[in-house]
């Protein structure tokens, strides 16, 4: 899917440089395969004929990135503080565009109906 890096005979700077973009890249399949994963089970839950609103906050929950990071924990206020910092994060292009597409196909589907 994405290009693999070697180490190789790179020194250690290049070393860090593989590392770090094996890693973004890895980062970037998972994402993808979180969007295409919510979009699949939207679509199976509106198919069991779950009321689109049902189907919507699953969508938001598995829109909110999770971070694992010892530092991030180090640094966290509190819940209030956290649940800001996800909807802060959700409302990045990248992250809630898809995201976004099927809350508004949902809210069309309910007023539709």
């Amino acid at each position: 899917m994405g290009v693999m890096f070697e180490a190789g005979a790179l020194g250690l700077l290049g070393q860090e440089w593989v590392t770090l973009q094996n890693n973004h890249a890895h980062h970037e399949r998972v994402a993808l395969a979180l969007k295409l994963a919510t979009v699949v089970l939207a679509v199976v839950l509106l198919v069991a004929n779950l009321p689109p609103v049902v189907v919507g906050v699953v969508v938001l929950l598995l829109s909110a990135p999770f971070q694992l990071h010892s530092q991030w924990q180090a640094q966290r206020t509190n819940s209030l503080g956290l649940l800001r910092e996800y909807a802060l994060n959700a409302c990045r292009p990248t992250v809630a565009y898809p995201y976004a597409v099927i809350v508004l196909g949902l809210a069309a589907l309910t007023v539709f109906r």
